[in-house]
């Protein structure tokens, strides 16, 4: 059940991340909405989630907007996993710790896609690049990220709420 309201939820954040974030992109730059979604549910839910969710929400935003299929999908598949471990290591209502999360996977991110779509490509100045596009985004989406941890945490507790409630009722009729 929680898997499915992510996957809408997702949805409806790539929907954004096409249309309306890049009517509010502050020179060029737009916070990435889908990596915070991404970090975020797999803090709050462990590895296993974080990379089926990390995957399922790279690879559709592969098929929307990507002419190379696989990209997104393997390097939000690892950041889902890596964000996971930090379940258990924090209390979950503290938000200093998700916000250096995010900046560091929004930096890695930026190295990534700057290595497989600049690099490659003979954009060899790293510095600039890093300048104009990857610190500037990653500053971007960790300030957008404090309040959308809290509206996720709420989310995930109530779903978790939920699924204790239906699995406590499938109890009593067995």
């Amino acid at each position: 059940m929680s898997m499915l309201i992510i996957c809408i939820i997702g949805m409806f954040v790539l929907l954004l991340e096409a249309t309306w974030l890049r009517q509010v992109a502050i020179f060029e730059i737009a916070p990435n909405l889908s990596l915070i979604l991404v970090v975020f549910w797999s803090i709050l839910q462990g590895s296993e989630r974080g990379r089926r969710f990390g995957l399922w929400i790279g690879l559709l935003q592969d098929f929307l907007f990507c002419k190379v299929i696989g990209f997104y999908g393997l390097v939000y598949y690892v950041l889902g996993h890596v964000c996971g471990y930090f379940k258990r290591d924090f209390y979950k209502g503290h938000y200093i710790l998700p916000f250096l999360i995010v900046s560091a996977a929004d930096l890695i991110y930026g190295m990534l896609h700057y290595v497989f779509y600049g690099f490659f490509q003979g954009k060899l100045n790293i510095g600039f690049y890093l300048q104009e596009k990857i610190l500037p985004e990653m500053f971007y989406t960790a300030l957008i990220s404090l309040p959308f941890y809290l509206v996720l945490y709420l989310l995930s507790r109530g779903l978790e709420h939920f699924e204790r409630f239906l699995k406590s009722g499938k109890e009593k009729k067995l």
